[in-house]
């Protein structure tokens, strides 16, 4: 009789350690450089439906493993910069599950780069949950309350803000440009001079 508890313990421990490894279904956008966002997602998404811009990602698909399902609605977090980052808006990113009851669901990600992001996050509800972005891969799913639908995002905190080549360049051709202008409008021939008390 104890060889038989013993036995059934053990078949009950091995499906419970299944139940828990099981792959859950999972989203993972990564935002690390000033462009297309990253995506991966789990083998229990279908993403039919990918939109990919600068800056911004839109899903729409369907859960379709066996796993809590997040309750039918609209939620939003947003992502904020440190305190010490004066080089853009506190608003970093921000992030928005809608899901229906038969679990399909749309998903979108905008960072600050986006168009309309400003106009975009100021239209959320006022009290949307924020994070504060440390640029590793965060988990959002508890702020999202999406069950055990698993959404991280990574955020390009570590990257450096340095400007584009593009922008030293109009920058230099504007400065010699000016030079040039102001050499134009000096009459010719006129030379400085200081005038001595």
């Amino acid at each position: 009789m104890t060889r038989g508890i013993l036995k059934a313990a053990a078949i009950l421990a091995a499906l419970t350690m299944t139940a828990v490894a099981a792959p859950a279904a999972s989203i993972t956008i990564r935002d690390l450089t000033d462009g297309f966002p990253g995506l991966n997602s789990g083998i229990g998404v279908n993403l039919p439906h990918v939109v990919a811009g600068p800056e911004e990602l839109t899903l729409s698909g369907l859960i379709t493993t066996a796993v809590t399902l997040p309750q039918p609605g609209t939620r939003s977090v947003i992502l904020l910069e440190p305190a010490g980052d004066l080089l853009e808006p506190i608003q970093s990113d921000f992030v928005t599950l809608t899901v229906d009851a038969t679990a399909a669901f749309t998903f979108v990600f905008e960072s600050d780069g986006a168009a309309g992001f400003l106009t975009d996050v100021a239209a959320l509800p006022a009290d949307t949950p924020t994070l504060l972005e440390d640029g590793t891969l965060q988990d959002v799913s508890a702020l999202l309350n999406t069950g055990n639908f698993v959404v991280l995002v990574q955020s390009d905190l570590d990257a450096s803000e340095v400007p584009e080549p593009g922008t030293f360049l109009m920058l230099t051709t504007g400065l010699l440009g000016c030079l040039g202008w102001l050499s134009a409008t000096r009459p010719s021939g006129q030379k400085r001079t200081r005038e001595r008390i």
